[in-house]
């Protein structure tokens, strides 16, 4: 926090006041950054199997944290430290897998695919 102090050009008790935890300001830094699951997965939005669809999602989840690798490993650690803000993780990848199986939508518990 002392470093996102000085590089907002403010003193720590005002980052302080905003971002209790560097959990909080990462949350919110990453608010609006990931596209929404259909969005995201438009390039397969034709296709009904579930399979490339999946694939797809998780190559697209994978390099989304490898591009913000720092604050993911941030995010984790903030969940082993204090694990009540696990709750209070984005679960960008729940709205990618729910948006990637919808075309078995009709099929999951109801028959077997």
């Amino acid at each position: 926090m002392p470093l996102v102090a000085r590089a907002a050009l403010v003193s720590e008790a005002t980052a302080y006041r905003y971002f209790p935890d560097l959990h909080s300001l990462i949350s919110e830094a990453l608010a609006g950054v990931w596209p929404p699951p259909a969005e995201a997965l438009a390039p397969v939005a034709d296709s009904a199997d579930p399979v490339e669809r999946t694939a797809f999602a998780c190559e697209f989840l994978l390099h989304g944290m490898l591009a913000r690798k720092g604050a993911v490993r941030a995010m984790i650690a903030a969940t082993i430290a204090k694990p009540a803000t696990a709750t209070a993780r984005p679960g960008i990848r729940f709205g990618l897998i729910d948006h990637a199986l919808r075309p078995l939508d009709g099929t999951l518990g109801v028959t077997d695919p």
